[in-house]
C-alpha cells in the first residue's frame, strides 16, 4: 500500500508493520562524504528485483571499477520504477532527489 500527499505524490510505503519512505535512500554517490564521517560499511536493505545485481553495483563503485554516476545509471536500469533520494544526508528533506556528480 502507498500513502500519498494532498497533491497526489507517493510519500509512504506501508509494509506489514513498517511504514517506509516511498523513495529508496541511495548513498551510492556519496562514498567520500561517508568515509570522511567515519563510515566503513553500509547495510543494503533487500528489495524486490535483482538484489544480487544491486549489491554488485555498489561493490563495483566502492572498488573503483565503476564511477559513481555509472553506478547510479546501472541502479536506475536495474530498478526503473524506483525513485531514489539522499537529501537527509545533507540536512535537506529526506525525500530530496538523488544527484551524483
Amino acid at each position: 500500500m502507498t500513502g500519498r500527499t494532498i497533491d497526489g505524490a507517493d510519500f509512504l510505503a506501508i509494509n506489514g508493520v513498517q511504514t517506509l519512505s516511498h523513495k529508496y535512500c541511495n548513498l551510492i554517490g556519496d562514498p567520500d562524504l561517508l568515509a570522511k564521517a567515519g563510515v566503513s560499511s553500509l547495510r543494503l536493505s533487500p528489495h524486490s528485483g535483482d538484489f544480487i545485481a544491486v549489491t554488485q553495483i555498489f561493490a563495483d563503485v566502492a572498488s573503483g571499477a565503476l564511477s559513481r554516476s555509472e553506478g547510479l545509471a546501472r541502479l536506475r536500469q536495474a530498478a526503473p520504477d524506483v525513485e531514489f533520494s539522499n537529501g537527509f544526508l545533507f540536512g535537506d528533506c529526506g525525500a530530496a532527489a538523488l544527484t551524483v556528480a
